[in-house]
């Protein structure tokens, strides 16, 4: 039994390709069993399972979180929308890191970060920011 208020943020489904192999309604039904009451899902470098997601935890009751663990080669933070403006930047990062070939995670993290919580681990790119 988790502890109360405990929300898993770094949750990946198959649309991790070799990182998660759970569907999104996988995931809902795992975390409903587990009483929480919310949850993230992070896919690497994607959305691409989002929509589901967000539409199944939210007709199940459970507190979706849209995030994704975003990778630039140097280091990888992890970023989560808080509201719709979080949600729309972090699709612009996600764009700017499959259409740009010189793709920079802090610049452009930096430049779209209103609505977006971001989690750093490594020192080096917390320098960065």
């Amino acid at each position: 039994m988790p502890a109360a208020g405990f929300t898993p943020l770094r949750v990946r489904s198959h649309g991790s390709l070799l990182y998660g192999t759970a569907s999104p309604e996988a995931l809902v039904a795992r975390a409903l069993q587990a009483d929480l009451a919310a949850l993230a899902l992070t896919d690497r470098n994607n959305l691409y399972q989002g929509i589901a997601f967000f539409q199944r935890a939210r007709a199940e009751g459970l507190r979706p979180i849209l995030g994704s663990e975003v990778g630039d080669g140097r280091g990888e933070l992890l970023l989560l929308a808080r509201d719709r403006e979080g949600y729309a930047n972090l699709c612009r990062v996600l764009t700017l890191r499959h259409l740009d070939a010189g793709f920079d995670l802090a610049r452009a993290v930096a430049s779209h970060a209103a609505g977006l919580h971001v989690v750093v681990e490594e020192a080096a790119l917390l320098r960065a920011l």
